[in-house]
């Protein structure tokens, strides 16, 4: 018998062949669950593949216990019957093979338990110290920084926040820092408080403040005077101070200075493509540059208005420098913030969304590292329902170049979210409220992702937290309106100012019996936005048809609510209300009907196939 045919033999006596592929089939299944688990809690994507690594190592146990030397059968003895002497042979080796099985199947059991352990044990001790690490704050230096003082004439004011803003924007790019972002370090502008309350209130271990003073000059070149201080937390001490004088050509050098100094105050090892970060010189064009720090300015107001009023700035810094990707980012920014909000001056938010997604793109062509082109392009395509994969790369790529933007890591939690994976949308949220706790839109962000995953009382306490901030946010009241009912606090739902969405109360009506003043109140809306009579200056049509087509799913009536769905589509890609993803529980009544379902899903594709028609 050849060497091959007597190999095949001894792993068809040794049942190698079925071991092996139970072997497989269970690595296989346990993947599928290690795949599944990590996406549910959030662990690092690499982990799946080393369970496949793991398993794998596992093969070469499992063939060589497959061959151990067998043990050698005892020595005939010569007094017995041939036959009995036969009969004993045969019984031993039966015994033999048996023995070799229940060994390889022993192996085959040992290496898989060993491999999934061992891969259970890198998977905690992450859980356990890597997602710590992993949150800005807890094993990272933290600093704010506060909004220098404007010591020059008072409509300079926009460039000493600009100038703030800027320096933030550079200390956030470096991995070693975490630093608190722009809404919750503002809120401390012209404070009495002093530096070891506002650290406590942000929680963080540095601040960095300073003054400003841009001077104009008739015979020469203006200059600017910036003094920046750097101060520690626990004991209030001064660990960096500096003045800078330089020619108003010179504020890129000086902004790099700075971020430069505080990283080697607080001993940051940086690596290259930070210090290349910290260096960058977005135009050689000042004018441009003066109007790119109106709109930073503007566009963090996030009104109707600011963001308005941040285009026109914008477009005014691109048509000085055709080049300046910055400019661009800002533009995809605002038009982002615009659709979402579904602000009325917008006239068809179709189009602002694929101006988003093209100011997006320019600026990526123009400079590939600029973490605000892909932060805003992976947020519009979140909620045009552009394929998971499609946008997951643009959102990680974002948090990557720039890993305290907490707008990155909202945003991000924003696709989670849509997509299931509650985990790790809570540890995004959770992120980007530690990097800005005072920020209304990072509140009411959680807010409405907690709706999604029907956390009423976290919803609402999110919600109360932006109220406290913003009292008149429209969108927080809407998560709080919807917590309210679904907790069964219909009564406290009707005494909110739900504009523009006032459709949301008739539910709570309803809730409390009142159906007859529910049904009335809906007519009322219906009719305002079919004859586009709807009183507000602000908002667009589509969000009272969302809060209408809400109403009938809430009763259950799914042929109307899938109509004003598809009318409040038709109006805008997109409403803050989330209706796509059938939660929170207002849809309990017609999540299960399968034409509407059908219906929401085709709604669904239709957003991302209208926006191919665009672009």
């Amino acid at each position: 018998m050849s060497r091959l045919k007597r190999l095949i033999s001894e792993i068809h006596r040794r049942s190698l062949w079925q071991v092996l592929l139970i072997y497989v089939g269970a690595a296989w299944a346990c993947f599928e669950l290690i795949d599944a688990v990590t996406a549910r809690l959030g662990l690092p994507p690499w982990l799946p593949g080393l369970a496949i690594v793991l398993f794998l190592l596992g093969l070469p146990l499992v063939v060589a216990t497959a061959f151990v030397r067998e043990v050698q059968l005892p020595a005939a003895i010569p007094e017995a019957e041939p036959q009995i002497v036969e009969a004993d042979a045969a019984a031993a080796r039966l015994e033999a093979r048996r023995r070799h099985r229940f060994l390889t199947w022993r192996a085959a059991g040992l290496a898989f338990l060993s491999a999934f352990a061992l891969w259970g044990v890198v998977a905690a001790g992450w859980l356990i110290f890597g997602e710590r690490g992993a949150v800005p704050g807890t094993e990272r230096e933290m600093v704010a920084v506060l909004s220098f003082e404007n010591l020059g004439a008072a409509e300079d004011e926009y460039f000493a926040d600009g100038l703030t803003d800027e320096i933030r924007a550079r200390l956030a790019r470096v991995g070693g820092l975490g630093v608190i972002g722009r809404a919750s370090a503002a809120r401390y502008k012209n404070t009495d408080k002093g530096i070891r309350q506002i650290g406590e209130e942000l929680n963080v271990d540095y601040v960095l403040d300073g003054t400003v003073r841009w001077q104009r000059r008739q015979d020469g070149p203006d200059r600017i005077r910036v003094t920046p201080q750097l101060v520690r937390v626990s004991d209030e001490i001064y660990v960096w101070a500096d003045v800078y004088e330089e020619e108003l050509a010179d504020i890129f050098a000086v902004q790099e200075g700075i971020a430069q100094q505080v990283t080697q105050a607080l001993n940051v090892t940086l690596l290259e493509s930070e210090r290349r970060a910290l260096a960058a010189r977005p135009t050689e064009n000042l004018a441009a540059y003066d109007h790119y720090l109106r709109g930073l300015s503007y566009f963090h107001q996030r009104t109707s208005d600011g963001l308005q009023r941040a285009i026109e700035a914008y477009e005014g810094a691109i048509e000085l420098d055709r080049a300046f990707a910055p400019a661009y980012a800002g533009l995809a920014s605002v038009y982002a913030v615009a659709v979402l909000f579904n602000y009325r001056f917008v006239s068809d938010l179709y189009v602002a969304a694929a101006r988003a997604l093209s100011m997006a793109d320019t600026a990526l062509a123009l400079d590939p590292n600029l973490a605000e082109a892909y932060a805003a392009r992976a947020y519009v395509k979140t909620f045009l329902w552009a394929p998971f994969e499609n946008v997951v790369v643009d959102a990680r790529q974002a948090i990557r170049l720039e890993p305290s933007s907490a707008d990155a890591h909202g945003w991000y939690a924003h696709l989670l979210v849509r997509e299931g994976r509650i985990y790790e949308m809570i540890r995004e949220d959770s992120i980007a409220i530690s990097l800005d706790p005072l920020a209304p839109g990072r509140r009411v962000g959680f807010a409405g992702n907690a709706l999604l995953d029907e956390r009423w009382e976290l919803a609402l306490r999110e919600a109360d937290r932006a109220l406290a901030l913003v009292p008149d946010l429209a969108v927080a009241k809407v998560a709080k309106a919807v917590s309210l009912l679904m907790l069964g606090r219909a009564d406290q739902c009707v005494e909110l100012d739900l504009n523009p969405f006032e459709g949301l109360r008739a539910l709570c009506l309803y809730d409390q019996g009142k159906v007859a003043e529910a049904s009335a109140l809906i007519d009322s809306l219906s009719s305002m936005v079919v004859s586009g009579t709807f009183p507000d200056s602000t908002y667009g049509l589509a969000n009272p048809a969302a809060s209408i087509a809400t109403y009938y799913a809430w009763i259950g009536d799914a042929s109307a609510s899938l109509a004003w769905f598809e009318r409040s589509l038709a109006l805008a890609p997109t409403t803050v209300l989330f209706w796509s993803s059938l939660k929170p529980g207002v849809f309990d009544k017609v999540r299960h009907d399968a034409a509407f379902r059908a219906g929401i899903e085709r709604l669904r594709r239709d957003v991302w196939a209208r926006m191919g028609e665009r672009r």
